[in-house]
């Protein structure tokens, strides 16, 4: 009987960095220590102050760099870099995570190469200084599934891999995101054309969030203004009202609670003012029934 031959598949590792060059550094790092040879990193630097520019060039020249003039924020940076990747599996990692597993990529290609039905990947993200789960980058409402493998109805944009098909066939990140939401936009688009996504525990990645982190007045309005355009591109009336009443609630109080509110005010704002380009995407986005019911499936969310 002869053995199936296992797929070599080519790795980019796509890093996006604005004025973060000490941890990126770091990142770049973990990365070049993987056993596995078939990678390649690629790097946006999104407009960065620091000189992560001419850092990179002169200690990683190896690294194919992509230095954009405006900050395109997370979804645009992401998708220039996958426009200059070559690989047939993309890696995302943010700037500020760290792998400790050198088996990790070629742990990532056997895992490819084995499992067929699996589309996209979320990776099992550590908080770098207290070694626990974050609550809010964990992929399903049952903490205790963190040591599990599981079929989810999203995935986490900071650390992921995600198959070239997938992109070719549903095509990149909305980028009027700039920062938030375009990771669960993509898994919505992603489920419509029955690409699949698990979680796996085997692959760990540990992220340099503090572990006192506080929101953000930046959060606050992206958050709130991209939960509308998101609400409004996808979901039923009866989900868009819920969410919004769920969610409003949240931020308003988070945004008072660091002397923000007029943050939150900004975004409704400026939510509503881009729901006419809004409606022409929920033309071909808003979900189907049978969707609806496999989010449901999974105990993915929909309610808020």
């Amino acid at each position: 009987m002869v053995k199936e031959q296992q797929k070599k598949y080519l790795i980019s590792f796509i890093l996006i960095s604005y004025n973060r060059i000490e941890v990126l550094l770091e990142c770049i790092a973990s990365i070049k220590g993987q056993t596995y040879s078939d990678i390649e990193i690629v790097l946006v630097d999104n407009a960065s102050s620091d000189g992560t520019a001419a850092t990179i060039r002169r200690s990683h020249p190896d690294i194919r760099l992509i230095c954009s003039e405006v900050n395109l924020g997370v979804p645009g940076a992401r998708n220039l870099a996958i426009r200059h990747a070559s690989g047939e599996i993309f890696a995302f990692i943010d700037d500020d995570c760290l792998i400790r597993d050198t088996e990790f990529a070629s742990k990532l290609n056997l895992f490819f190469s084995k499992r067929d039905e699996v589309s996209i990947l979320t990776f099992k993200i550590i908080n770098y200084f207290t070694n626990k789960i974050n609550r809010h980058e964990f992929p399903h409402r049952n903490k205790k599934l963190s040591d599990h493998e599981f079929e989810t109805s999203y995935f986490l944009g900071g650390a992921n891999a995600i198959r070239r098909q997938v992109f070719e066939s549903i095509g990149e990140f909305y980028s009027d995101y700039f920062y938030g939401f375009e990771e669960l936009d993509f898994s919505f688009r992603a489920m419509e054309h029955d690409f699949r996504m698990f979680y796996s525990p085997r692959f760990e990645v540990f992220h340099k969030t503090s572990a006192d982190a506080r929101p953000s007045w930046r959060s606050v309005y992206f958050f709130t203004r991209n939960r509308i355009w998101f609400a409004f591109s996808f979901l039923p009336w009866y989900f868009i009202v819920s969410q919004l009443i769920i969610w409003f609630s949240f931020f308003f109080f988070t945004a008072v609670k660091i002397r923000h509110p007029m943050t939150f005010f900004q975004g409704i704002k400026d939510g509503l003012r881009g729901l006419p380009k809004i409606y022409s995407r929920r033309k071909n986005l808003k979900i189907s029934k049978t969707l609806m019911k496999k989010i449901f499936n999974l105990k993915g969310r929909l309610l808020y």
